[in-house]
């Protein structure tokens, strides 16, 4: 049912002209926010009825309770709201079955704007046609969209409590602006026409659309205005002068606004006076004509439809849950796997790197053997053997050069020493050698 509520106030609430207290805008927008509500249900009157302390004649009571709409659907008892076409409705019926008085019982704080001034004449000019007593009797508050239609009675009469009036206007802008920029979520419109949408480009309402709003307020409270007038007899000034004011039952008394204050008990007392001398007893009909048998079932079946339609989501749902999951698992067996075949490729990678690493080591060391004394390699070896590999063909390059200038020298040639270091089998060549070389160092 929230989506349904939220329909409602999408509709009925936000971004539109609207004839209530800010009060009872609040209210509604809390309820929708809260999901409940529930109709007040008046028992005094009822209790009056079951009595026969009403009197003789017949009387309908038509409820006007919480938020006021144009539509009449079947969200309204449900949600303790009242439509115009409901009342329309329902006063027709009154009429149509031979009510000689119709109690408008008002406790709402108003509503929608649209179609409730036509409302309220239609319900004076169906009345009067007939020749049907209306009166409004306001247990709790008539504010502004309920008030419009109260002074379309020939009487308004307000319980010692009750509050009247609240004549204008106001409409309430749902700018989500800041919320959706802190969640990340951005809109793009792709329009023709600079009115086509509201907003600027932060995402705010833009100055025109405001303008053109307060245009259309100004025309609806001059309409408001001029409303009130009329249906009570006061001069238009003297209703502006109230800025929309809201006003006790003595104030409102004073001013014009209402014909009586009464109790609950009064009240009765009073329908039971003016049916005196009117036809036969009958009993005291209370009117709810906009939820007859043939409704109740339209209704039940469309709350079945949507419940069917609801469990059919919740299936899908859990249906493509249950895949999700299921896709899930397997993702999570293939990382499982990927990173087992992963270590393994590093593990095989690392040991072909050693192998490769010991070849050229061994390489290396080949090399330097090639070019050095075999004393010699060990100690070179470790020296050089972290070079890169142009800096060690450099030096090993370099050994051999040395190598074979040594082995081409002279004075090996002449003692037979190679440049491997190998010594000459006779002694005596040996001390030769030695000979030889001092002999060079002393030239």
């Amino acid at each position: 049912m929230s989506h349904q509520v939220f329909r409602v106030a999408s509709k009925y609430l936000y971004n539109k002209p609207l004839l209530t207290t800010q009060t009872q805008l609040e209210d509604l927008v809390d309820y929708v926010d809260s999901r409940g509500a529930e109709m007040a249900v008046k028992q005094e009157l009822s209790e009056k009825a079951e009595d026969g302390s009403l009197g003789e004649g017949d009387i309908a009571i038509i409820p006007v309770s919480g938020a006021l709409t144009y539509e009449e659907t079947w969200m309204d008892a449900m949600c303790g709201m009242s439509s115009y076409q409901g009342i329309l409705n329902m006063t027709r019926q009154a009429v149509k079955e031979g009510f000689t008085t119709i109690i408008y019982d008002v406790n709402s704080g108003g509503g929608e704007a649209y179609s409730c001034f036509e409302s309220a004449q239609d319900i004076k000019r169906i009345a009067s046609e007939a020749g049907v007593k209306t009166i409004a009797y306001v247990d709790g508050i008539s504010a502004s969209a309920a008030y419009a239609l109260s002074v379309a009675c020939d009487e308004v009469i307000v319980n010692p409590q009750a509050e009247v009036g609240s004549v204008g206007v106001v409409s309430q802008l749902r700018n989500t602006a800041d919320k959706d920029k802190k969640e990340g979520v951005k809109y793009t419109y792709v329009y023709a026409g600079d009115s086509k949408i509201p907003y600027d480009a932060e995402g705010n309402f833009s100055k025109s659309f405001i303008d053109n709003l307060q245009v259309k307020i100004d025309g609806l409270y001059e309409n408001f205005l001029t409303h009130v007038s009329e249906m009570r007899g006061i001069e238009k000034e003297a209703v502006r002068s109230t800025q929309a004011k809201m006003f006790s039952a003595q104030e409102s008394l004073g001013i014009g606004f209402v014909d009586k204050i009464m109790t609950r008990n009064e009240f009765a007392e009073y329908l039971a006076d003016i049916q005196e001398g009117k036809e036969d007893n009958m009993s005291l009909k209370s009117l709810s004509l906009n939820i007859n048998e043939e409704k109740e079932k339209m209704q039940i079946e469309e709350m079945q439809k949507n419940l069917d339609a609801s469990i059919v989501e919740k299936d899908e749902a859990l249906s493509q849950l249950s895949a999700s999951n299921e896709q899930l698992a397997n993702l999570q067996e293939q990382l499982v796997s990927m990173q087992a075949e992963k270590e393994t490729l590093e593990a095989s990678i690392t040991e072909l790197n050693q192998e490769k690493q010991d070849k050229e080591l061994s390489s290396r060391k080949e090399q330097l053997s090639a070019v050095l004394a075999s004393d010699k390699v060990d100690s070179v070896f470790a020296a050089v053997s972290g070079l890169e590999q142009t800096s060690f063909d450099a030096i090993v390059a370099s050994y051999a050069a040395n190598k074979t200038q040594l082995n081409s020298s002279e004075l090996f040639q002449e003692v037979g020493v190679s440049a491997e270091g190998e010594q000459p089998e006779d002694a005596n060549a040996q001390a030769s050698v030695l000979a030889l070389i001092k002999s060079n160092k002393a030239k």
